[in-house]
């Protein structure tokens, strides 16, 4: 569980890379380049931003030149000064969602309308009974 400190100082835009079901808007910076040549073929490397957070993610790729395809070996992400928990390294997403609802404004209440007071009926009654003198 990530501190409440922590959470209540996360700008927006980390809150909402840090909700799963929304996640990070990669941007790719640059695409398929040549990170160094292997045996098999060639390691390559793509990066890309987040529009809102700015994290950097780099992944490795292997090209198999011969066999003529490619794999996945690694993603490394760089954040960015503020995004990450100090204490604990991990913010689970029910945080995340506490968090933001905490930061949603609270409704003006609406005003209550006044209804006019009904007479009793035992009242208007009485009224209507004429005087017996």
């Amino acid at each position: 569980m990530a501190d409440d400190g922590f959470m209540r100082n996360l700008p927006d835009e980390f809150l909402i890379c840090r909700d799963r079901s929304i996640g990070h808007d990669w941007d790719v910076d640059t695409p398929f380049q040549l990170s160094r040549r292997m045996r098999s073929g060639s390691e390559l490397i793509r990066t890309s931003r987040c529009t809102r957070c700015t994290m950097r993610r780099y992944e490795f790729f292997e090209h198999h030149s011969v066999r003529g395809y490619i794999v996945k070996l690694r993603t490394r992400y760089e954040p960015p000064e503020g995004y990450s928990d100090p204490t604990s390294g991990r913010v689970l997403n029910a945080d995340v969602w506490v968090e933001q609802l905490r930061r949603i404004p609270p409704l003006p209440m609406p005003e209550q309308e006044q209804e006019p007071k009904r007479k009793s009926r035992t009242a208007s009654k009485l009224r209507a009974v004429p005087n017996a003198s």
